[in-house]
């Protein structure tokens, strides 16, 4: 068994079309981290997870990338 990587955001209480954009740069920021710690010894075989979330705790995107080769999914729709 293999541990993932998991970063959770939550995003501030702004107006919808801020909190969109806001969830579209976190998602860029997330990948880089992402893309990141692949690189790290240790960390290059451990899939990173990340879920965003809204001002009222709901979720707005879940993403994984399961490896360096990997492109990053979008699971916001996969149940737990």
């Amino acid at each position: 068994m293999t541990w993932g990587e998991i970063l959770n955001v939550w995003l501030p209480a702004v107006e919808q079309h801020l909190l969109d954009h806001l969830a579209e740069v976190a998602v860029g920021a997330i990948t880089g981290w992402m893309a990141r710690r692949f690189l790290q010894e240790g960390k290059e075989t451990r899939p990173k997870f990340s879920t965003i979330f809204g001002p009222d705790g709901k979720v707005l995107k879940k993403i994984k990338q399961q490896s360096s080769d990997n492109e990053v999914e979008d699971i916001t729709d996969e149940p737990i």
